[in-house]
């Protein structure tokens, strides 16, 4: 089980921005589909997903390896 208590308020984040913008994105009611992924992806970065993703690739990597032991 992954620790996500050093990144809880990152996932709060990422989550609000995903259910802000996933049912314009999913049902294609967008005028700019383009403009808006790419708002999307911005929001993404700006609550936090590089700091989410480099967590759980840490906390993997630490497991893998000592898997090997």
């Amino acid at each position: 089980m992954a620790d996500v208590s050093s990144i809880a308020n990152e996932l709060t984040a990422v989550n609000n921005v995903i259910n802000q913008y996933r049912a314009t994105i999913e049902s294609g009611s967008s005028t700019d589909l383009k403009a808006d992924y790419d708002t999307y992806c911005q929001a993404m970065k700006d609550a936090g997903i590089d700091k989410i993703i480099s967590t759980y690739q840490e906390q993997l990597n630490e497991w893998l390896a000592n898997q090997s032991k």
